[in-house]
């Protein structure tokens, strides 16, 4: 099957286009289809190993030394189950489903093996795709996007980060929610109100998403009460400018990568 595989740690040009063996399903597992995902800024971070100076020996041992373990990359999908094991249940084959794998990665692929069940950040968890979606919305603004905040989020104010440090403020805070990892959390704690509550989506998701909320956002999304939200796609083929894209910072939704499984060049 052909798979984007990040070579080592550095720039997007890392990232190769090779063809790897296709996954064979356990017994508890379902093989998918792959025919979308995403370029997640969990990606880009592993990728170019842009960790803050204190997680650099942690990481390196949890992710790899000189390049991840888990070469191919690629959190969340959405696609077709072609394959069950026998001690499936829950699914069976043509079933539509989408899916998060948190630090077990593999997406950035044509075809990824998860459990049934799902069970920790390497686990990875599934449920059966929203029928009123399209593969793209379903892997780009449902699953980690969806479980990071399940509701539509306004501003009263804005602060322009590049010009001025919120932590260095007069004012406090009832709740810091850092949405993207990137505040040390002894400099978030300064701004909060005496009995006030940080959050980091890294940290306090403790890397487990349960399959009941994915099932939570897929009755959402039928009901027509969260809309994904995508600002790019590119084909698989095409990861490379996709990690460039998303490294400045700046995308506006989730770029989604769509995998065509007619096209083997």
């Amino acid at each position: 099957m052909k798979a984007i595989v990040c070579t080592k740690y550095g720039p997007p040009d890392v990232l190769q286009l090779r063809e790897v063996a296709k996954p064979v399903p356990k017994d508890n597992e379902v093989l998918i289809k792959i025919y979308a995902t995403t370029c997640h800024v969990g990606d880009v971070r592993v990728r170019s190993f842009n960790v803050p100076f204190w997680q650099m020996i942690p990481f390196r041992l949890y992710l790899g030394i000189t390049k991840p373990k888990r070469s191919i990359l690629g959190m969340e999908l959405a696609g077709e189950i072609e394959a069950v094991g026998k001690d499936v249940k829950r699914f069976k084959k043509g079933d539509q489903v989408f899916a998060l794998t948190g630090f077990g990665f593999g997406t950035h692929a044509e075809y990824k093996c998860l459990p049934e069940e799902g069970g920790g950040a390497k686990g990875g968890v599934v449920a059966m795709k929203p029928t009123s979606v399209t593969f793209d919305e379903a892997a780009g603004g449902v699953a980690t996007g969806g479980v990071t905040a399940l509701k539509s989020l306004g501003a009263d104010r804005v602060i322009d980060y590049t010009n001025e440090d919120f932590t260095q403020s007069d004012e406090t805070y009832d709740v810091i929610f850092d949405a993207v990892g990137k505040l040390r959390s002894s400099r978030g704690r300064k701004a909060l109100k005496k009995g006030g509550i940080y959050l980091n989506v890294i940290k306090d998701s403790g890397g487990e998403v349960m399959t009941e909320g994915l099932i939570f956002l897929k009755e959402l999304v039928e009901a027509g009460k969260l809309k994904a939200v995508i600002d790019r796609t590119y084909p698989l083929e095409q990861m490379v400018e996709a990690h460039r894209y998303v490294e400045q910072g700046h995308k506006k939704g989730h770029v989604v990568i769509t995998v065509d499984h007619n096209n083997k060049t």
